[in-house]
């Protein structure tokens, strides 16, 4: 029989969960049981294989089905803090399910038999690979209460399926020939659904399909690059991009109880659960219903007449996969009723949060929900919520308080599909203001991969058909969105670092009908450039987020030229600005520097700058840097540092020498930075500034570089002057100024910089100054495409397509790691003798090594000593301890994997703690990866908490407990706190933590048990000596 556990902690591990029904499925005889906690729903499932028994372990721990919430059995059992509320299943398990449990069984009784043989350590190797028949790619559906699949696609061909560590692999085809692969990221799986009819079904995210071809010639094989494909085999509507449940059919039915222990056994694989779901095949392909959707809403006999931010609600509905475009045909006829009595804003708001609140439909959701009744309920119920509740949250209204933003829909276009997102609050720019009333005509595209991030560059297969096929038709064809097509316009450079652009469908102004060449005229005249990059750059202006605009009159405009000499452009574009101007900026930037000072002069300063800020709050880490400071620590005087600071050296921007006075070889340094005392030497002085304040590097033969410095040449050796009293370059301050009097500009000399923000490291230190420099290497600017004609919206669209392609950071900065291994490798060959000589003569380096426990031993020595003098012993917690940072890093471990902007690749461990996701190459950036680290810190949060309670109060305490807030005060005492809270640290310190193959070990539990274990301690001094602080280390 199956058990249905609700009220299941987020982010529960399976052995979370098994150790908390271990003992009362003892009590009852049950030792034959299988634990399934379903991922991101507070519900798990236990299949016991007698249901005598089980009915035994119902009467003395389940509720009935319908029991009110506050109903509580006669035995509880707690996990995570919560009460869990078990009650039987309306579905009985599967003979498979069943089956695999018998065999386990059988297998743990003859273990126990063998145990004594020696034979018993040969283990068999655990399958990995099995035969399927299949694979059919369609939706959930729903059959009056039955849950069932619907195919709208289907492969049938022999092929193998592979389950991986981090994906699981679909292979169909004979080695040597035409290959199918589609890859399943367990990262982007919701859920395994194992059925009863030799199928096993996976709702995904993204299934990655490759097409790889292998030609065979004689007895050599060559091998292509696979081609990544966005179409299934057989789906020439493309419907893939709104189905995402793949429904897998098993050769053998014998492979299931081996898939089911594999599954389990595998930590990255999604929730599994065995249930068995028919396959119902649809009345009518969904190309058709789609299109007879689209239809209804665009004709204005029928639908038509809808506003268009209703219309794009419910077309964002059906295009996301939401619902069926059947269920929103059904919901016309009510959204059409409610925007006859309710302005249109509020319906559209009302079916936005339906699309919110709605989880797609699947093994975990009732029936209900989807019907058409229920769907209709709920909208009315949203509608009428949304005007008398939700007012202030209605983007809608928000934009008429507002000005300086619109609403602005968007269209994702990822390989398999397009979808709809919005409308989102954004800033006004040229073109929204100059056509306010016809924002809606107006839509942000964003070019993504599945899993939300920009299409990555992959060794091992060709993106051609992504970029020159998928990408490329959306750019120059039409894309219609609630009966309105949507042409490419422009973009600004910023949206081309997020490979997202500006799409317009026609508009009428003053009785014209405006199309994108028109408007793009009205925006001025752009014929007179030929490069598209840079024509695309110029109009792109136009769509720069812009909150407030001055006019300038036509007689204040004037042109600057760039100081040019052989080829080499000195001045780089960079203009100059007012003293007045200049001065208020000064005055700003003092103000907030000072603030920014002040957060960190002291410990109690950031204490409440970290506080403010919420960041690491739930895991006490401002407490704990001001508890630090009572006790004589602070973090400030760490001699570790991120940087490693060197005393002769300036890092500084560059700017050019506009007066002239700089000859070649010479720059100028002015610095306002504590600066050491003048050397002894000559050579060297840090003269005063006649501005007073600051002081003048002079000194000859220094260098200067600019990180990478990748070439030799990209060090290069100057002579630092000093530049006469009433020059305008006294009045500069922490920047470096280069000559204009040469053959050639610095900057470019210098890893190819220029003078837009870079910053350069000039160094005096007479020890780092090499003794022979090199010639700089040749950075040449690449010559634009230039065209005999005027550019073309299709030109500016071919150059967005290149740039996206091209954009492959990440792989250059690979490549510049193997070529530096090969220059240490060349270097290491060629000093070996030397390096074996020095061996011999014991000449060891003995290197410094910063230990992260450093502080936290030093901590733990301190509670330690104090425990003695108070006479408490906390031995006997030891394994409490190890229990507490066990389910601790367990639940920690899957959340680093699943709240990751980048599948398969882990958050770092910092991340999680401090609360913030930085943003990577080719991940998700701006809002979505804010809203990533806003579902990681709720999914945190809680995970922490239960950690620090357990600490502070033990597992007695809060099964007996309904409510954890209520468990702390801060003038009460448990005996057993403070050994508890001596233990946990320990245990951190001196035992390894969980190691993850590409996170390595685990360490942040130690800082909650530092944290918890100094508030313990003080509260110990409180309520036993009435001493509110901490004495000070000695």
């Amino acid at each position: 029989m199956d058990v249905i556990v609700r009220n299941v902690p987020a982010n529960v591990s399976v052995r979370q969960l098994k150790a908390a029904f271990a003992a009362p499925l003892a009590e009852c005889g049950i030792h034959d049981y299988h634990c399934e906690p379903f991922r991101n729903h507070p519900l798990a499932k236990i299949t016991v294989l007698d249901s005598a028994v089980g009915d035994r372990f119902l009467s003395q721990y389940g509720v009935l089905a319908r029991s009110p919430a506050n109903a509580r059995p006669r035995k509880s059992i707690n996990c995570g803090g919560r009460t869990l509320r078990c009650g039987r299943s309306k579905d009985d398990p599967s003979d498979w399910s069943l089956k695999a449990l018998r065999h386990e069984a059988a297998e743990r009784a003859a273990e126990a038999l063998a145990r004594p043989v020696a034979s018993k350590g040969k283990q068999q190797i655990q399958r990995r690979r099995f035969e399927v028949t299949g694979v059919h790619c369609g939706t959930w559906d729903y059959d009056g209460f039955d849950l069932v699949f619907t195919p709208e696609t289907t492969h049938r061909q022999a092929g193998t399926i592979y389950f991986g560590s981090r994906e699981a692999v679909l292979l169909f085809g004979c080695a040597g020939s035409d290959q199918l692969r589609i890859d399943f990221d367990y990262w982007a799986c919701e859920n395994v659904v194992l059925g009863g009819d030799h199928t096993q079904a996976l709702r995904s995210h993204s299934g990655n399909l490759r097409s790889s071809t292998n030609s065979v010639r004689g007895e050599a094989a060559y091998a292509h690059e696979e081609e990544t494909a966005w179409e299934f085999p057989n789906d020439p509507h493309a419907v893939t991009g709104t189905c995402r449940v793949y429904r897998i059919s098993v050769a053998s039915s014998d492979d299931f109880g081996h898939i089911r222990r594999l599954v389990q056994r595998t930590p990255k694989v999604p929730t599994n659960i065995a249930k068995p779901t028919r396959m119902v095949f649809p009345a009518l392909p969904r190309h058709v219903i789609t299109r007879r959707l689209h239809n209804d809403i665009t004709d204005v006999k029928l639908y038509g007449s809808l506003s268009f931010h209703v219309r794009y609600q419910l077309d964002r509905l059906a295009r996301n996969g939401r619902l069926s475009p059947l269920a929103v045909m059904a919901l016309l006829p009510t959204v059409q009723r409610l925007c006859d009595f309710k302005r249109s804003q509020s319906v559209a708001y009302a079916i936005s949060r339906l699309y919110l609140k709605l989880s797609p439909a699947g093994p975990f959701v009732e029936s209900k929900i989807f019907s058409e009744a229920g769907l209709v309920d709920q909208l009315e119920e949203l509608c009428e919520t949304s005007d008398r509740y939700h007012h202030h949250l209605n983007p809608y209204e928000l934009v008429k308080r507002h000005q300086h933003i619109k609403l602005i829909h968007k269209i994702i276009i990822t390989p398999t599909g397009t979808f709809l997102h919005g409308p989102e609050p954004e800033p006004v720019n040229r073109v929204l203001r100059k056509y306010p009333s016809h924002t809606d005509n107006f839509m942000r595209v964003i070019f993504q991969d599945e899993d939300g991030g920009s299409v990555r560059y992959d060794s091992q297969a060709t993106q051609e058909l992504v970029y020159h096929g998928r990408f490329k038709s959306v750019l120059d064809g039409s894309t219609i969105i609630a009966s309105q097509g949507f042409t490419f316009l422009g973009f600004s450079h910023s949206s081309l670092r997020a490979q997202s652009c500006w799409f317009m469908a026609p508009l009428v102004l003053n009785g014209v009908m405006m199309y994108p060449p028109m408007v793009l005229k009205e925006l001025g005249s752009f014929d007179s450039i030929r490069v598209p990059a840079k024509c695309a750059s110029r109009i792109g202006q136009n769509f720069t987020d812009t909150n407030a605009t001055i006019d300038i009159e036509e007689d204040e405009l004037f042109g600057m030229k760039d100081l040019t000499r052989n080829n080499y452009d000195f001045s780089d574009g960079v203009g100059t600005i007012s003293l007045a101007l200049l001065q208020k900026i000064w005055r700003l930037q003092e103000a907030i520097v000072k603030a920014l000072r002040c957060m960190t002069a002291d410990s109690v300063n950031t204490e409440t700058f970290l506080e403010e800020a919420s960041v690491s709050k739930v895991t006490q880490m401002p407490d704990l840097t001001g508890k630090l400071v009572w006790i004589g620590i602070d973090y400030r005087t760490d001699d570790f540092l991120g940087r490693i600071p060197v005393p002769k050296d300036f890092t500084l921007y560059g700017i050019m020498d506009e007066t002239g006075y700089l000859q070649e070889g010479q720059i100028f340094v002015i610095s306002e930075t504590q600066a050491p005392r003048p050397s002894a030497s000559a050579t060297t002085l840090m003269l005063p500034s006649a501005s007073g304040g600051k002081r003048v590097l002079v000194k000859d033969g220094i260098i200067i570089t600019r990180s990478p410095a990748m070439h030799p040449g990209d060090i290069q050796r100057v002579n630092a002057v000093k530049v006469p009293h009433d020059s305008p370059l006294q009045s500069l301050r922490n920047v470096v100024v280069f000559s204009q009097h040469v053959k050639r500009d610095l900057a470019s000399q210098l890893s190819g910089g220029d003078l837009d923000g870079d910053l350069y490291n000039v160094i005096y230190d007479d020890c780092l100054i090499p003794p022979i420099t090199y010639q700089a290497a040749e950075y040449p600017r690449v010559k634009a495409r230039e065209l005999d004609r005027p550019v073309t919206a299709k030109d500016m669209g071919d150059f967005f397509v290149q740039f996206m392609q091209s954009d492959q950071l990440g792989m250059l900065c690979n490549h510049g790691i193997h070529c530096s291994r090969l220059l240490e490798d060349w270097h290491r060959n060629i000093d070996e003798k030397q390096f074996l000589k020095d061996m011999q003569k014991g000449r060891h380096l003995a290197i410094a090594r910063h230990s992260h426990s450093d502080v936290l031993v030093t901590l733990h020595d301190y509670v330690l000593k104090f425990a003695a003098e108070y006479g408490e012993s906390w031995d006997h917690q030891v394994e409490l301890a190890r229990d507490i940072s066990s389910g601790y890093e367990d639940s920690f471990l899957d959340i680093l994997y699943n709240y990751s902007p980048t599948a398969g690749t882990p958050l770092s461990e910092t991340e999680v703690f401090s609360g913030t996701i930085v943003g990577r190459q080719g991940g998700a950036q701006g809002k979505p990866l804010r809203e990533l680290g806003m579902q990681m810190r709720e999914c945190f949060e809680p995970v922490a908490e239960y950690c620090r309670v357990r600490i502070v109060h033990g597992n007695q305490v809060i099964h007996a407990t309904e409510y954890l807030d209520e468990l702390y005060d801060m003038n009460e005492r448990e005996i057993e706190a403070l050994p508890r809270a001596i233990a946990c640290p320990s245990v951190g310190i001196n035992e390894s933590g969980t190691i993850d193959p590409r996170l390595g070990e685990l360490k942040s539990f130690q800082y909650i048990a530092a944290a918890v274990c100094l508030q313990e301690l003080l509260r110990y001094r409180i309520t036993t000596f009435g001493m509110y602080t901490l004495p000070k280390l000695g």
